[in-house]
């Protein structure tokens, strides 16, 4: 006689109700995201590409069934699609906050003219991330 062994799975024909989540979860995916994007896709100069290939299946969810994706892309797909998902249920609930910085074209100039010598795309995102971050 054999055992029986068990393993979970999720009926993906229904959707998740009544779940509480605090919008801090949309910073955290967020950074797990650009580490996925950074850190495992090794085509970084595509990303523009595999994005809008995610919205139009955003648009058009009939297309996500013909799409193909390499793990780490579907990876980058979930985590991509949660992020907006919480992101419109947030703003819906007047949650999403707008801050400005000041900051004058001089400045923004010597922003994005220090990011140009960088490397990577990965570096000039940082350092436009870090050069906004001292002005607030």
């Amino acid at each position: 006689m054999s055992d029986k062994k068990q393993y979970v799975t999720y009926d993906v024909t229904k959707n998740i109700t009544n779940v509480t989540i605090n919008p801090a979860f949309i910073s955290g995916i967020q950074s797990v995201y650009y580490r996925y994007v950074t850190e495992f896709y090794d085509k970084i100069e595509d990303i523009g590409k595999l994005t809008e290939r995610f919205n139009d299946i955003t648009i058009n969810p009939k297309e996500g069934a013909s799409q193909k994706f390499t793990p780490v892309e579907y990876e980058i797909y979930t985590l991509y699609t949660l992020i907006h998902l919480l992101k419109a249920h947030a703003k819906d609930q007047g949650l999403e906050q707008l801050n400005d910085i000041p900051v004058d074209d001089t400045q923004w100039k010597q922003i994005t003219e220090e990011a140009k010598d960088k490397e990577s795309i990965t570096d000039a995102l940082q350092s436009i991330a870090d050069g906004i971050s001292k002005l607030s």
